[in-house]
């Protein structure tokens, strides 16, 4: 008989509530936009909604950190998170680089999914942002995870968890 002695100082990396595979981007579903290994391609055409969405396992009246990478963008009116979804939408952070805010899971989750997309249906036509290494953290309070989203910038974050 062996008895396995855990470590209790050892801390447990913090998981995404949006594990996903970078290369193929499986599980998301794409309204004007493409995917690959570089990142998701999200293309105006000046008249549409342009998103995408994924389902999550969120809790309700939940802070959140989301941390992604701009890889590139043309696009003049914002982006943001997707109303009527597990989380409260809102404009998000566009510029290129490591991104990261803090957001807020509804009070009643009936639609259990999180995504992003243009602010607006009249974003010029061929207008394009191009995001990769999406992640989405519990924030629980008190602890150094929700510290750190609250007190340090994009780059920061993406050091402390890679994607």
């Amino acid at each position: 008989m062996s008895i396995l002695l855990l470590n209790p100082r050892k801390k447990r990396k913090p998981v995404s509530i949006i594990p996903y595979n970078s290369t193929t981007w499986a599980g998301w579903v794409k309204s004007l936009c493409t995917s690959d290994s570089t990142g998701m391609l999200i293309t105006a055409n000046g008249s549409a909604w342009a998103d995408f969405y994924i389902p999550t396992n969120a809790k309700v009246n939940t802070s959140y950190g989301l941390l992604y990478n701009v890889v590139s963008t043309t696009i003049t009116l914002g982006i943001g998170t997707m109303n009527g979804e597990a989380f409260v939408g809102g404009t998000i952070p566009n510029v290129v680089g490591n991104n990261k805010i803090v957001i807020s899971s509804s009070a009643t989750i009936t639609t259990n999914r999180f995504g992003m997309g243009l602010m607006s249906q009249s974003e010029p036509s061929g207008n394009t942002i191009k995001i990769n290494n999406i992640r989405l953290y519990e924030l629980p309070v008190g602890t150094l995870i929700a510290w750190n989203f609250n007190n340090l910038l994009g780059d920061q974050l993406n050091s402390k968890y890679p994607f």
